[in-house]
């Protein structure tokens, strides 16, 4: 069966529902119709018209348009709904509404086989462990550096080799995909690495080896690897600034569309967004002492985060008119409210959209109306014994809320973009947005070393890492999949007892207001690794060598022996 034979959970048409009859064992059952004048003078008053006498390939449709509860629902009003509500076109449809997945393009499928393949994708999520990656084209003594990088291959530099590499899925039909670069005509130490596959863009940002103030962002062709070729639909395809710091370091590297956001940080920290394509400087933002974070939330509207802060600021670049300055309008969205006295310390931001499958044999993907905004902050309230060493309390915590409900926001209240540029705020306050909509997650202290720059964001899914205290170290990895369809279990729950706490109403915390409302569904699974050696991991997020990434299929962890810097450490597990 083809894509066009069923819609995707957000774009369900009864136009795009297949004749499924081949599907069914059984005729439609209900009182046959009268078809004629007589029939109809026959039974008179007493015939009443029945849902089960539509075509099936229209109650099917029908239930198609419904969302999973509706269809569970419909499920127990009687044997003849159950038969419909049972045949696999909608156990297909529910399923991927209830994982987050919409249909993929792989053509010549029948629907059995991809509800087959996608209960087998689900069930792999809980059932894979993280483990060391052989088989993978990396060097066997693992003396290699990882960068840190945004999308969804994951890169590893070798000598003067850039190599790319992303997890394949079997479930999906989803292949492993390899490429390389040889770095040495670019004279650059790389730092961070970004790619957008469907627009064929591979980004390497870095700082010269002869002069370690300047920074470069080089804006390749992915499409033309092995061969190093910039890309030509930018006119600008280097970008360059100098800093007044030795050895200043890129923070984050991401594009979307045509934006091109690239922030680095020496005295103090900045943020450039540029149009990637004409070059041009679009908009910026410099804080003298703080970190920040940042995300694109679409391809006009980016969300900053500085690090003492009560509010996610959303600004909406505006492309610059001729002979008009650029602008940004800005929104900002309220945080938790917080305890008297306490205060709030935003630590990073994480989101990406998965992107959709080039090469189009994918029997499903990773539907984007579902993706995912994940926020750290740490809150520290005075403590109210004074006996105690230390005076404060400090609570790590956690914010997923979906990306679609900013975006209802933005939308709505940002002015027409054709108007004068001016500058325009608008805050929009927590119980507007966060208190229906979002699953606030707290990390119980003692349970484990957490590391807030050490989550990340795909989809629907965030995944969260944490260090046990003690000897030996093992790594705890929880992924949670959030939307409003996600299908939790109490076993879920059982995972998160001793590490996170997370509740329907969340009561009994010392520096948030109480009680908290959490009402967006998930599910989680929990992954572990035990290192033989002593890891290295430092605090700041700039100087750290490790990461946590999730792809499409699977997830990435990278670590750096203490012992022997030159030692990569690369677990992975896929789907």
């Amino acid at each position: 069966m083809y894509k066009s034979d069923i819609a995707s959970p957000g774009s369900r048409t009864v136009d795009n529902i297949p004749n499924p009859d081949h599907l069914l064992d059984r005729p439609a059952a209900g009182m046959p119709r009268p078809t004629t004048p007589a029939a109809l003078a026959a039974v008179g008053d007493s015939y009443e018209s029945s849902i089960l006498e539509l075509p099936q390939e229209v109650m099917i449709g029908i239930l198609l348009l419904l969302q999973p509860l509706d269809v569970a629902s419909c499920r127990q009003v009687c044997r003849d709904w159950a038969s419909i509500c049972s045949t696999p076109i909608l156990e297909y449809s529910t399923l991927l509404t209830r994982t987050g997945m919409m249909n993929g393009p792989a053509p010549h499928t029948s629907i059995t086989r991809r509800l087959a393949a996608l209960e087998g994708y689900h069930q792999a999520w809980n059932a894979a462990r993280l483990s060391l990656c052989h088989g993978l084209p990396l060097p066997g003594d693992y003396r290699y550096d990882h960068l840190h990088f945004s999308e969804t291959l994951v890169p590893i530099v070798h000598d003067s080799q850039l190599k790319l590499f992303s997890l394949p899925s079997a479930h999906r039909h989803v292949g492993f995909r390899a490429m390389s670069l040889d770095l040495k005509p670019f004279a650059l130490r790389p730092q961070f690495c970004a790619t957008d596959i469907p627009q064929g863009l591979l980004l390497i940002a870095g700082f010269l080896p002869s002069n370690s103030r300047i920074l470069q962002c080089h804006i390749l062709s992915l499409s033309a690897l092995p061969t190093a070729c910039y890309d030509g639909r930018a006119t600008v395809p280097v970008l360059r600034v100098t800093t007044n710091f030795l050895f200043a370091r890129t923070l984050q590297l991401n594009v979307c569309g045509d934006l091109l956001g690239w922030m680095w940080k020496g005295h103090s920290c900045k943020l450039k967004i540029h149009n990637w394509k004409t070059g041009e400087l679009l908009w910026s933002f410099t804080h003298p002492h703080l970190e920040i974070s940042f995300v694109f939330l679409d391809q006009s509207s980016v969300m900053v985060a500085r690090h003492e802060t009560l509010v996610l600021d959303v600004y909406t670049v505006v492309s610059r008119e001729p002979a008009a300055p650029a602008s940004a309008r800005l929104i900002s969205f309220s945080l938790p409210p917080l305890a008297e006295d306490a205060s709030m310390s935003v630590k990073t931001l994480k989101s990406q959209v998965p992107p959709p499958e080039v090469d189009g044999g994918a029997l499903f993907e990773a539907d984007p109306q579902f993706s995912v905004l994940a926020v750290s902050f740490t809150i520290t309230a005075p403590r109210t014994s004074t006996d105690l060493a230390d005076s404060t309390d400090s609570e790590e915590y956690i914010l997923i809320t979906p990306l679609a409900a900013l975006l209802a926001h933005v939308h709505r209240e940002t002015p027409d973009t054709s108007r004068e540029a001016v500058d325009h705020e608008q805050t929009i306050p927590w119980e507007h947005w966060g208190t229906s909509s979002s699953r606030l997650l707290h990390m119980l202290p003692g349970a484990g070393l957490w590391k807030s720059a050490h989550i990340s964001a795909l989809g629907s899914k965030c995944a969260v890492a944490s260090y046990r205290p003690f000897l030996p170290l093992v790594l705890d990895v929880f992924i949670f999949d959030v939307h409003p369809f996600a299908d939790g279990t109490d076993d879920d729950r059982e995972e998160l007892a001793g590490f996170i706490r997370t509740a329907p109403v969340m009561h009994g915390s010392r520096t948030l207001l109480n009680p908290l409302r959490n009402e967006l569904p998930y599910r989680v699974w929990h992954k572990e690794v035990a290192y033989d050696d002593i890891i290295d991991f430092p605090s700041r997020p700039w100087t750290d060598p490790s990461f946590v990434a999730l792809l499409n299929d699977g997830l990435v962890v990278a670590n750096c022996s203490r012992s022997d810097m030159g030692l990569t450490i690369l677990h992975t597990f896929s789907v």
